[in-house]
This record gives structure tokens, C-alpha cells and sequence, in this order.
């Protein structure tokens, strides 16, 4: 008996060593997580994986996200870095989100530096990873590109934001991990819905930019390489600047939708519907989209199964209303990520 048994587990070793092809042989890379990918594949999932601070899910289950928007100004107050602290003191955030239109005609690199530093001062010594988008405000700097911008924010610790190589600066993904596992459970897309728009859109008397087609597919491909290599799809939010044409339409049969909050503004959004939502519905992940740029609207409504929300700002250096201040917090559950809630936190 103890001869046939040995014969077996030699045999067993013999089969083993034979079945270990190197992913030089195969043109594929193995991964831990993911089975196969190819080299290309492996690559760009690791680049997705590369932040400077890691975001996992806490022991209990939770990721929290704290959204704040349209800080447009070209100092930061001393105000306006209580009502942040408040905030974060408040929420306790995993991380956080500056959703567009954080700085305003700052014209110098030095301006800048001190300005981003005001803004996430309290942020970085709470060791909290944060990242941003920008908004149309953030480009009317007439000496200082995106680009500038880009290697200023990134200069700091815990900014997790990176350039990207689509159209626009700052189209990215932020892979949060499982609190027992290397798994992908939640993906924050950050994307950069651009700032005014081109000639032939300004002489129809369109103000603003559009999402390309490029960061579309850009966000399509990804999603879909982040599930191969998670070996099952991942909930998703996105947030950028200018909300899209769906939330205008949605909002405008909220009666028939789930809603909350409200829209003290309409129109000024994205002037091209280029899909982005389209793309989202048929991927199936993205839960939660979230935007800025209008400082007088809060609301949350649910469209097609997606929550396309406002956040809010937390200064008053341009129009709001006193009872907007503040920002949103999104909550999410690894065990129940398709359902993520959300609701506004207030200052003042």
C-alpha cells in the first residue's frame, strides 16, 4: 500500500513540474487574483494598483468617501479650512474627493503650492489620502497649464490623483481593496469633464466642454480589465465636475424618480452627451456619479438604477446659498457594494 502511494505522489510530482509553463512561453503573466493576463494586461492593472497609499476597507466592512467641491478662490481662508476640518473631523473619511473647481486665476506655481497646501493641509496630517478633479475654474489660469497644476498636486503625500493619458488631465481609477483579501471590491473613476467649450460650440452660444470619446473608452476598457483581473465585476463611482445631460433630464421628472435634496440651478452641463452614461448603464458597475459646479444644488436622484448627485462647496469666496455649505459623504459596504448610500454632511 505504502509503495502505490509513493508511486502516486511521484507521479503527481512529475505532473505538476511538467503543467509550469513560464509567461514567457505563454505570452501571458499569472496573477494572484486574476488567472491569466497578458503582459499589456498585467501592466496596466499594476499601474491602476500603484498609488502611493493603498485604499482598503476598514475591519468593519466600511469605506467612507468625503466629496467637497467648487473651493474656487484664489486664497484659502481661514474659514473655509475650518469648515474642511469640521468636516473631516466630522466624517472620519477614508478618502477624499476635491470634485472640480478647487482654485481660481492663480497665476503663479509658488501661489499654487501654498494654495493646495492651505486646502489639504489638515487633510495630509490626518495622513488621509485625497484626490481631485479639476473644473472649469481650474484652467483659467493664464501662465500655469492643467499640466502645472498636475505635478503640484502630486507633489503632495497623500494625493492619490494621477494625470492619466486620455484627453484631459486627471483621468484615473482608485481600486479599493477587500479588508480580508487582495480583491478589488470598489472602484472610484475620476475624470476630467474639460471647461469651456471650442469655437464652433461658443458661437452656438454653448458655454461649456464635453467628456471625450477617448476617456470613454478609456473608463469601458478599464472597468473591463479590472474585472478580469478580480474575476468578477466591480462596483463603481465616478465623479467629475460638470454633470452630464442625464442629470438634467432626470431631474426634470424627479416626481416619477427617487429623489432627495434639491436643484436651485438648471442648465450650464456638459453641451454633448457623448455616451459616458450609455457606457456606464452597459457596463454595469458605476452606482454613484457625483459632480460639482452648480453651488446652489444638493440633490440626489436616482436614474436607471444610478445616483447622480451633487456635492457641495464649502466657501463662500463665489455665489452659494448659506443653508449649501458642506459636502457629500458616500458610504460603502464590501459585503453590499451595489448599494452604496450617501448623504449631505453641513457646516454653518
Amino acid at each position: 500500500m505504502k509503495k502505490i502511494i509513493c508511486a502516486m505522489l511521484i507521479m503527481v510530482i512529475l505532473l505538476t513540474g511538467c503543467s509550469q509553463i513560464s509567461p514567457e512561453e505563454t505570452g501571458t503573466a499569472s496573477t494572484e487574483s486574476g488567472g491569466s493576463l497578458t503582459e499589456d494586461e498585467l501592466a496596466a492593472v499594476n499601474e491602476a494598483l500603484d498609488l502611493k497609499h493603498e485604499l482598503r476597507f476598514g475591519e468593519d466592512g466600511k469605506f467612507k468617501i468625503l466629496v467637497i467641491s467648487d473651493v474656487q478662490a484664489g486664497i484659502i481662508t481661514s474659514k473655509v479650512q475650518e469648515r474642511i476640518r469640521i468636516l473631516v473631523d466630522r466624517e472620519d473619511p477614508d478618502l477624499v474627493l476635491f470634485c472640480g473647481d478647487n482654485s481660481r486665476e492663480i497665476i503663479k506655481a509658488e501661489s499654487l503650492q501654498k494654495y493646495v497646501a492651505d486646502m489639504v493641509g489638515y487633510i495630509e496630517s490626518k495622513q488621509i489620502p485625497w484626490a481631485h478633479v479639476y473644473g472649469n475654474h481650474d484652467s483659467e489660469s493664464i501662465r500655469l497649464t492643467k499640466e502645472d497644476h498636475q505635478e503640484i498636486y502630486e507633489s503632495f503625500e497623500y494625493c492619490l490623483s494621477k494625470k492619466g493619458t486620455v484627453t484631459g488631465v486627471g483621468n484615473y481609477v482608485l481600486p479599493i481593496l477587500r479588508s480580508d483579501s487582495d480583491d478589488i471590491a470598489f472602484n472610484v473613476f475620476g475624470l476630467d469633464s474639460g471647461a469651456y467649450g471650442i469655437e464652433t460650440m461658443r458661437n452656438t452660444g454653448d458655454k461649456y466642454d464635453y467628456i471625450r470619446f477617448d476617456q470613454v473608452l478609456w473608463y469601458r476598457e478599464t472597468s473591463e480589465l479590472l474585472e478580469k483581473y478580480n474575476e468578477k465585476k466591480i462596483p463603481a463611482m465616478m465623479f467629475f465636475h460638470i454633470q452630464l445631460p442625464e442629470s438634467d433630464i432626470a431631474w426634470q421628472h424627479r416626481d416619477k424618480l427617487e429623489y432627495e435634496g434639491e436643484c436651485r440651478e438648471t442648465g450650464d452641463g456638459l453641451v454633448m452627451n457623448s455616451g459616458l452614461f450609455a457606457a456606464a448603464l452597459d457596463r454595469g458597475d458605476v452606482k454613484i456619479i457625483v459632480n460639482g459646479h452648480r453651488h446652489c444644488n444638493n440633490a440626489m436622484i436616482k436614474y436607471f438604477g444610478i445616483k447622480l448627485c451633487y456635492s457641495m462647496t464649502v466657501t463662500t469666496a463665489s455665489y452659494h446659498d448659506k443653508d449649501m455649505l458642506g459636502g457629500r459623504v458616500v458610504v460603502i459596504d464590501q459585503n453590499d457594494a451595489e448599494n452604496v448610500e450617501t448623504y449631505l454632511s453641513y457646516v454653518d
